[in-house]
């Protein structure tokens, strides 16, 4: 692997956890507070994701599949409450009804398929395997829940924004 792929391994690995930690402190968190560090998290993944190299894995790890989305899901769509629901187009490309969609839903796939990389981690894969994981599930899943996740957010926080 090259010096430059390794270096944007290590930045996205630090995206990734800093997200993680914003999620774990969802229940902690007053709402608005949460809601604004997790938009942030979410924006700097994205910005991040959309630099991953296009990378062969070097390794074949397998590693047991990260915990349900289920347990996560639970405690965001608590803690978001009537912040939870918003609609969305889900391709904007397409001239298409709104659907609605779930923050908490966004939230926690984005967090499933970022832990599987992790994992891989923990099992001794590649940073190469890693990326190639991060790079394709961003493309095919969670890229697309990112970008609903920030825009619900922005709407969500927009009114207080301007009473102040």
């Amino acid at each position: 692997m090259s010096d430059e792929n390794r270096r944007i391994y290590e930045d996205f690995t630090g995206r990734v956890n800093r997200f993680m930690r914003v999620v774990a402190e969802a229940e902690q968190l007053p709402t608005f507070e949460f809601l604004t560090r997790v938009g942030q998290a979410i924006a700097d993944l994205y910005s991040g994701a959309m630099g991953l190299p296009d990378v062969e894995p070097e390794t074949d790890t397998n590693a047991r599949e990260p915990e349900s989305a289920g347990s996560i899901y639970g405690i965001l769509r608590d803690k978001l409450g009537s912040a939870d629901d918003y609609w969305k187009v889900f391709d904007s490309t397409e001239k298409e009804e709104p659907a609605h969609a779930s923050l908490a839903d966004d939230i926690s796939d984005i967090h499933h398929d970022l832990s599987k990389g992790l994992r891989l981690a923990e099992h001794g894969a590649s940073p190469s395997e890693i990326i190639w994981l991060w790079r394709d599930l961003f493309q095919s899943h969670w890229g697309d829940h990112a970008v609903g996740a920030i825009d619900a957010i922005y709407w969500r926080l927009r009114p207080r924004w301007l009473q102040t």
